[in-house]
């Protein structure tokens, strides 16, 4: 029985395509195989290292309105899967309404490229009379571009109760980036 030219067009198309599968998969084990053995196929990419300081501005509102200023150090280790970024920052607060000043040094990381931070600050508070208050604050952020806003909670060491003060708290901040290093490893 002999085929007609249009029944043998798909047998012809199939056998291309499976030619082509074996041409594919075989030139692929070859490629493996020659980029074990050869150090060009070898890449290597180079991990950074940025460094960015400066100072910020912001403001903290739980109970009471709060104005936050200081210096920020930041620590950006740039890899194709997880990046980290960790700061060290200094800042100084001061309370409007009430006046009070305090003072707080803390540090931050962020692991990924979610943006979220987790943190804490270690902070020492007053009201120019004989209340003081130290206490550490762990908090959690998120951070985008050079804002970064912070929810947390102030324990304190030395609890005055008449002590006027933010127990809960959401900080949100702008650093503006004064000095910038990067390094190759």
């Amino acid at each position: 029985m002999r085929m007609t030219p249009n029944k043998l067009k798909p047998f012809m198309m199939n056998m291309s395509l499976s030619n082509t599968l074996v041409i594919l998969a075989c030139s692929f084990f070859f490629l493996q195989v020659v980029a074990q053995k050869d150090a060009a196929f070898n890449l290597k990419i180079k991990k950074r290292e940025i460094q960015k300081s400066g100072t910020f501005l912001g403001l903290e509102k739980g109970k009471y309105l709060t104005l936050n200023f200081g210096v920020e150090r930041q620590w950006q280790h740039v890899k194709l899967v997880k990046p980290t970024t960790s700061a060290l920052n200094l800042q100084f607060d001061y309370n409007l309404f009430q006046n009070t000043i305090g003072m707080q040094t803390g540090v931050w990381q962020k692991t990924g490229r979610m943006n979220i931070t987790y943190g804490a600050r270690l902070f020492w508070r007053t009201d120019f009379s004989a209340h003081h208050q130290f206490g550490i604050a762990p908090n959690v952020g998120y951070k985008i571009s050079q804002a970064h806003l912070q929810l947390g909670v102030n324990i304190a060491r030395t609890p005055n109760f008449d002590f006027i003060g933010n127990v809960f708290y959401a900080s949100l901040r702008w650093v503006f980036i004064q000095s910038r290093t990067i390094k190759k490893k």
